[in-house]
């Protein structure tokens, strides 16, 4: 199953995590690194219990273990791996949902054989990775990083005639595949930037 955004992972999280148990207990739901706070309101207001980490460290697995062995969900990130180790020391576990994009790292098989849903967000990277790629051009094109350092050296007596750039509007920009992040580029940036589908590299 695959969500396409956070709001869908909160909601398959609440929709697995709130059937009726055969007990009194609330459904617990572990988050293995630090999230926004939404989240963890989203999570308390459908009556779960939610244990967090509260670092900016990832749990090791031993730490996620002693946090997840009774846990019902876990609301897993990119640092995390999820294997038969993991998953024999939390038997109660039904769903794993994974707050990132690719899911190698997580056993998704052993998973299924066992039950247990796992989620992931194909979209997460899409818009981030496009606007990144368009970062790096024009940091190549006006020479973002020499300037920078001259600034932070102490060199910089004012104009020069150095890092002379060049305009991004007016150049050529290669990519090598047709991935979700260049039709991106090519929709958000198309009156700004020329886009040629190319075999290359950054032409510049």
């Amino acid at each position: 199953m695959l969500a396409r955004s956070s709001t869908v992972i909160h909601r398959t999280i609440i929709t697995a995590a709130t059937a009726p148990l055969h007990s009194s207990q609330r459904k617990k739901v572990v988050v293995t690194a630090l999230a926004f706070q939404d989240t963890y309101d989203t999570l308390t207001s459908a009556g779960l219990d939610v244990t967090r980490n509260e670092s900016t460290e990832p749990w090791s697995l031993d730490e996620l273990i002693s946090q997840a062995h009774d846990a019902h969900a876990i609301l897993a990130f990119m640092t995390d791996c999820c294997d038969k180790t993991l998953l024999d020391a939390c038997p109660n576990l039904e769903m794993i949902a994974c707050a990132l994009k690719g899911f190698d790292n997580f056993d998704t098989e052993l998973c299924a054989e066992r039950g247990i849903a796992v989620t992931a967000v194909p979209d997460l990277l899409t818009a981030p990775t496009a606007e990144l790629g368009l970062l790096l051009a024009l940091g190549l094109g006006r020479r973002i990083r020499e300037a920078d350092e001259a600034v932070r050296s102490g060199s910089f007596r004012g104009w020069r005639p150095t890092c002379m750039a060049l305009v991004l509007q007016e150049q050529t920009l290669g990519y090598s595949e047709q991935g979700q992040s260049d039709k991106l580029l090519q929709n958000e940036y198309k009156d700004s930037v020329q886009l040629v589908s190319l075999m290359l590299t950054l032409c510049l």
